[in-house]
Parts: C-alpha cells; structure tokens; sequence
C-alpha cells in the first residue's frame, strides 16, 4: 500500500516516518487482515496503537530476515557439499 493509498482512507495526512511505522505493522503484525483494518485502527485510535504494534511487527520483521538468510546459507552449504 502506497502511502497516498492510506492517506486517502484515513482522510488526512502522516509523516514519512509515521507512514514507514504504519507499513511495517501492515505488513508484519499478525491479523491485520488487510488495507482498510490498519487504516480502521489508525482511524480510531490513532499513531499510539500503531506505536505500540510497531515493536512486536519490527520483531516479527527481523526474524523473518533472519530466517530467510539462514535459508540462502542452508542452500549455499548444500550446493557446498554437493561439489565435494
């Protein structure tokens, strides 16, 4: 979701680092079922439920990174060992 796109549903406007805030919960928090719940909730509680959603979604965010780099590294020790 673009910022304007979210901009449009909340009908009003977000800083680029409360937009960034906003998207990493879109993304990552778990059952946020689509574009218009997290513009429900910015709607309704404002910038403080998405703060506080922000800490456990950047979490979730570092360990999927994790867990995608421990994936290209279990790849790269199998095509490894199939050179041996």
């Amino acid at each position: 979701m673009t910022k304007q796109e979210f901009e449009s549903r909340i009908g009003g406007e977000v800083t680029p680092e409360e937009y960034d805030k906003i998207q990493t919960v879109y993304v990552h928090y778990p059952g946020i079922e689509d574009k218009d719940h997290i513009a429900r909730l910015h709607t309704e509680f404002g910038m403080r439920i998405i703060d506080d959603m922000f800490a456990r979604a950047n979490t979730i965010s570092d360990t999927e990174a994790e867990i995608q780099a421990a994936k290209v590294n279990i790849s790269r020790l199998e095509e490894k060992i199939k050179t041996l």
